[in-house]
């Protein structure tokens, strides 16, 4: 059998293999059965402890061999670990532990302690007041007596350095760990009395270096709840670095222990921190860590409090580059929130290098998104920020940063920025300071305040665009930063979107000392689009306007490029708002626009101008179209009176309509050109006043007493109809007709004319003046003026003067507003060959009214045939009388009666009651040796007429327009009624000539001497003796009989004195005076004589049909029979019917009469 040498190793190998197997095997079930005991191996593996600390006793109650479940191994472990420094004073003790041997080793035959684990131990880790850090069981009291707190001296970190290397040169251990330790930490220098409970650590150490983790609870006054330092160095212990955090830290404690300083700020609430950092022993700190998280913390500084929901940031600093970074700050407080990171550069301030001048600056950036900070009450309102870069220059000495180039985006702004920001010392003003020595409630003597004290101060630029609504650009404007400027905008500004911004600040401290900034303090220019500004409560804002917008720190302007006022476009405009502090400035609004003219007045009926109600023009029906340039004034103050605020309007319209401006007529398809202000309202154009072409200037000016109406003023030229001056109070359609030119001025209160002056050129129009005889053609010159005027107490004057050829009026007529008319005078009315007169009427204070006429001529022939229609006028009315009391007395030298017949030196004197006249007296001169007297007296329902005259032809002639009576006398009495009238005529002395009825019945009863004296000198007639009554327009011949030395006749029958229709009969007595001699013997003369005023031998005659064509019939028979038997043959006359002059009715048929 060959023999293999590596077949023999791999069989000794496996039967080693086996034996170490069943070993384990064994040694397993025996630590099965519990622990086993080495504690004859105690003093060897106590000095092998004490060998790895580099000879510092280490002494072990027990020891033994056991299965660790949690491990899942066999374990070396110790009870009662004891361990000593070089003193022998007890440092540490653990009441268990574990050791792991170095296996290498033990071949050797020697122990060497490779890792040790120690529970539940304690131990004291103290700095005395040398500042020398030791640890041990007990601390010496004498040298860690805390007298005050202090502050740990960072820069001394070096100091840790050898004691740490010394404990790392020592100790061959490669890992040490320790659990539920109690570790009591005294620091006498920062006055730190805490303790580390359940403390857990490990201590890894290799070729590469140290590694040291340690964890605890921390109890104790201001101590955080638990603490992690993790510590990694070279071998040698010159590069470091190094982790601590801390869970639940003061940080107002933490920062204590930095500083000495008092703190400005505190906040309750715990922390986590976690602070770490890279160190050379050469070189120094390298780089720094800090971060921090916490919530639900309170942050108090100048007893402001603010609540922060959480909070988390880190902090690098790289102390070879000086550079700060904040890689990330999360922050959610009541005032600010949001996600930031930046940097800033410290090397001028920190380090070997720093320059700590005042032009040293530190460059930083910062940038943030989702901010929300609450920056209420400096702004209105908390900012919404989505995101935003800042990068400058800190400058601490200056107290100042430099902004070189800021950019934002709010919303739909995206905005940049730069300029400067500092604080500026200012004196603190006189009645703010306290005065020295001053004591508090104590007693307590004060230290005088700081004679200085720090101010904000700003010098920026910036630029937006995007879209931004009014309330954002308010919420970006601090309250009391031009607090004028911004309650105006906040006020007025109703809508709006500004799409760019130019903004510059050069904020002083001065303003806050005089209260309000200047203009170089602030600017920001804006573009505006679809804006509504309200400039006055009373006027309509300005709405969807555009334009460029500039607020000054102390006031305000926009240009405005369109928008729309109340209905009106505004093409062009601008708003001036020169000051807004102190008080009392004018603001100004210049628009020029264009529109309809009812928007227009609406728009200035509702502001304090009500310009319409003071006019007195109803809106509704308003037209036209044009343009208007308006200023509106008012003054910057907070309490604005309509007094105050001024208007200027002025324009012009075209096809414009305003009705009801006076006497219901009004503008009609005009061109008017506007002026409105303050004082008044002008129209003024051409087009239609009414039905009138016009040239027009209408003032209006307003009262400046509430309630009042303000004076109007009316100039026109126009071709107007009688209707247009009878609507001003001048009385014209009566009497005019066509078309008259006038020349108008009126003035008045509104629409109630208080003085009118009207011009006219009557040579187009036709005047009918027919009662005084006076008609004007058209195209006939005639001219007038008429005049109105009332004065305050209401009482009015009419006047007026009106010239042609051929007429004069001039006269004049006062009215009382509460009696009516008062007194009239006419200073002449002319009528060529009609009047020419001039007079008075008075009304006194019982209503009478009182006529006093006289002049040469009057001419009265178109009344005097009315005088006869006694019964028809009375009939027809049928009313009682109504009307005024009066007194008429009219002296005329010349009253001309009819064409042919004057009635000289005349006078008429009537008396009226209730308009009916009741006394009335007509006397004068026929010729100079002949005379007319005519009375009227009422009694009771009747009138009592009398008259006189001495030339009777004459007056027949004047009242029946024949001349068939000559001279001889007339006496007329008659009573009249209301229906009928009777009145007995007697004539003496008259003469007939050419009466062709009469002439008829001679011709036709051969009477041709009659006749030929009838034509010739008139038939004389000494009597004349006629019964009369008057009915319904009729008089009635009740019995004529006419005698004289020729003729004799009687008369019976009727006549229609409007119609000219008559039925009359009679008898004609030749030779009177002969023939009728035997009717004086008594019974023969009744038998041949029959009737007085016939005779012995007459003719029967009867006339019938009308003046024109008269009927005349005789009976031949009748002249040769006597008396008695002519009565026989007579075929009287049948007075017509009741109430009725039908002539055939009342003439009967001329049987066997000779025409």
């Amino acid at each position: 059998m060959k023999f293999s040498l590596g077949k023999f190793l791999l069989e000794v190998c496996a039967v080693i293999g086996l034996l170490v197997i069943v070993s384990a095997g064994a040694l397993a079930w025996r630590l099965s059965e519990g622990p086993l005991d080495l504690d004859f191996l105690r003093p060897q593996v106590e000095m092998a402890l004490a060998d790895a600390r580099g000879g510092r006793k280490v002494t072990l109650d027990g020891l033994a061999l056991e299965w660790s479940r949690d491990r899942r191994r066999a374990e070396a472990t110790l009870r009662g670990i004891t361990a000593y420094d070089e003193d022998g004073e007890i440092q540490v003790e653990a009441a268990r532990g574990a050791v792991a041997f170095d296996a290498v080793s033990l071949f050797k035959g020697k122990a060497r302690v490779k890792s040790i684990r120690l529970e539940d131990g304690s131990t004291n880790i103290y700095r005395n007041s040398d500042g020398v850090w030791s640890y041990g069981q007990e601390a010496p009291l004498d040298q860690i007596r805390i007298e005050e707190k202090g502050t740990l001296d960072l820069a001394a970190w070096r100091d840790l350095l050898p004691p740490l290397r010394e404990a790392i040169g020592v100790n061959t251990f490669e890992r040490v760990e320790f659990s539920g330790f109690d570790i009591e930490i005294h620091d006498a220098v920062a006055g730190l009395r805490w303790g580390a409970r359940d403390t857990l650590g490990q201590w890894l150490a290799s070729t590469d270096g140290i590694m040291i983790d340690v964890s605890a609870d921390l109890e104790g006054e201001d101590a955080p709840e638990a603490i992690q330092l993790t510590f990694y160095t070279d071998p040698g212990v010159e590069e470091f670095s190094f982790e601590v955090g801390i869970v639940g830290a003061d940080p107002e404690r933490i920062a204590s222990l930095l500083t000495a300083r008092d703190l400005p700020f505190r906040y309750e609430g715990g922390s986590d921190i976690v602070f770490g950092g890279e160190a050379s022993e050469v070189d120094g700190l390298r780089r720094l860590q800090f971060s921090a998280a916490s919530e639900n913390g309170v942050f108090t500084r100048d007893e402001q409090r603010y609540d922060i929901a959480a909070i988390g940031f880190e902090l690098l600093y790289d102390v070879t580059s000086r550079k700060l970074d904040l890689t990330s700050l999360h922050l959610e407080t009541d005032r600010l929130s949001g996600e930031y990171k930046g940097w800033a550069e410290l090397g001028s301030y920190i380090g070997e290098n720093a320059e700590n001048t005042e032009d040293a600056g530190a460059p930083f950036f910062l940038s943030g998104t989702d901010i929300n900070l609450d920056v209420t009450p400096v702004f209105e309102r908390e900012w919404n920020i989505e995101a935003v870069d800042v990068g400058g220059v800190f400058f601490p000495q200056e107290k100042a940063v430099d902004i070189q180039r800021a950019i934002a985006r709010i919303g739909t702004l995206n905005g940049t920025a730069n300029g400067r920001m500092w604080l500026e010392e200012r004196p603190i003003p006189a009645d703010e300071a306290k005065p020295a020595g001053a004591k508090d409630q104590a007693g307590t003597e004060e230290t005088p305040p700081p004679e200085t004290r720090l101010k904000f101060a700003a010098r920026l630029n910036a630029q937006a665009e995007g879209r931004v609504s009014k309330r954002e650009v308010l919420d970006f404007w601090p309250v009391n930063l031009g607090a004028m400027s911004r309650g105006w905008v906040d006020d007025h500004v109703l809508e709006g979107t500004a799409t760019r911004l130019d903004f510059k600040m050069d904020l002083r401290p001065e303003v806050y000392e005089r209260g309000y900034l200047n203009n170089d303090s602030l600017e920001l220019v804006f573009e505006v689009e679809g804006a509504k500004v309200s400039f006055l409560d009373d006027v309509p804002p300005v709405s969807g306007a555009s334009g460029v917008g500039t607020l000054r720190g102390n006031s305000m302007t926009i240009d405005v490029k369109k928008g729309e006022l109340g209905g009106w476009i505004m093409d062009d405009g601008s708003i001036d708002l020169p000051r807004f502090h102190p008080e009392g400035e004018t603001a100004v609004l210049k628009t020029t626009g264009r529109g309809d003219l009812k928007s227009l007045m609406t728009i200035l009926e509702n502001s304090s101008l009500k310009t319409a109600s003071e006019a007195g023009i109803e809106i509704d029906p308003l037209k036209g179209f044009g343009g208007m340039d308006a200023t509106i004034t008012w003054p910057m103050q907070s309490v604005i009176e309509d007094t105050d605020i001024g208007f200027e309007v002025e324009g012009g319209f075209i096809d414009a309509s305003v009705p009801g401006l006076a006497g219901g007529f009004g503008l009609i398809d005009s061109d008017v050109d506007v002026e409105v202000d303050n004082d008044g309202l002008i129209l003024r154009g051409q087009g239609r006043f009414g039905p009138a072409p016009t040239e027009f200037s209408w003032v209006e000016t307003f009262s400046k007493v509430e309630g009042e109406d303000g004076h109007s003023r009316l100039e026109a030229t126009a071709v107007v109809s009688p209707d247009f001056l009878n609507a001003f109070n001048l009385a014209a359609r009566n009497i005019l007709a066509g078309e008259i030119e006038v020349q108008l001025s009126a003035q008045g209160q509104g629409r109630d004319f208080e003085a009118i002056d009207a011009r006219l050129d009557l040579t187009r129009a036709a005047i009918d003046l027919s009662e005084v005889g006076w008609i004007k053609r058209v195209n006939e010159p005639a001219s007038g003026v008429l005049r109105y005027a009332r004065d305050a107490d209401g009482r009015t004057t009419t006047s007026g003067d009106i010239k042609s050829d051929g007429l004069e009026l001039t006269g004049e007529v006062f009215m009382r507003p509460d009696n009516g008319l008062e007194r009239a005078t006419i200073e002449r009315i002319y009528s060529r060959d009609r009047m020419d007169l001039r007079g008075s009427l008075l009304k006194d204070t019982q209503g009478r009214y009182t006529v006093d006429v006289s002049g040469p001529l009057l001419n009265a022939s178109g009344w005097i045939d009315g005088l006869l229609d006694f019964g028809a006028s009375a009939s027809a009315s049928g009313r009682p009388a109504s009307g005024p009391d009066a007194g008429v007395s009219i002296a005329v030298d010349d009253l001309i009666l009819r064409e042919d017949a004057s009635l000289k030196n005349a006078q008429i004197v009537l008396e009226a009651e209730q308009g009916e006249v009741i006394k009335a007296l007509v006397a004068g001169s026929i010729t100079d040796s002949k005379g007319l007297e005519a009375t009227m007296e009422t009694d009771e329902d009747q009138r009592v007429v009398s008259l006189r005259a001495d030339d009777a032809g004459w007056v027949i002639r004047v009242l029946t327009k024949t001349d068939y009576l000559l001279g001889g006398i007339m006496n007329l009495t008659g009573r009249f009624g209301k229906d009928v009238g009777s009145a007995e005529l007697r004539l003496n002395d008259v003469r007939l000539k050419n009466a062709p009825l009469l002439a008829q019945v001679f011709s036709l009863a051969s009477l041709q001497g009659l006749t030929d004296v009838l034509s010739g000198e008139g038939v004389l007639f000494s009597e004349i003796n006629a019964p009369l009554r008057f009915r319904e327009g009729r008089v009635d011949f009740l019995g004529a009989r006419a005698s004289g030395p020729a003729l004799g006749l009687t008369l019976r029958g009727w006549m229609g004195l409007s119609s000219g229709e008559l039925g009359l009969d009679g008898v004609v007595v030749p030779s009177f005076g002969v023939n009728s001699a035997l009717g004086g013997i008594p019974i023969i003369g009744d038998l041949f004589v029959s009737r007085q005023g016939e005779g012995v031998f007459a003719v029967v005659y009867s006339v019938s049909g009308n003046l024109e064509r008269a009927r005349v019939a005789i009976n031949p028979l009748s002249a040769v029979t006597p008396g008695f038997l002519r009565r026989i043959m007579e075929n009287p006359s049948r007075p017509p019917p009741e109430f009725d002059d039908n002539l055939q009715d009342a003439v009967p048929e001329d049987v066997g009469s000779v025409e």
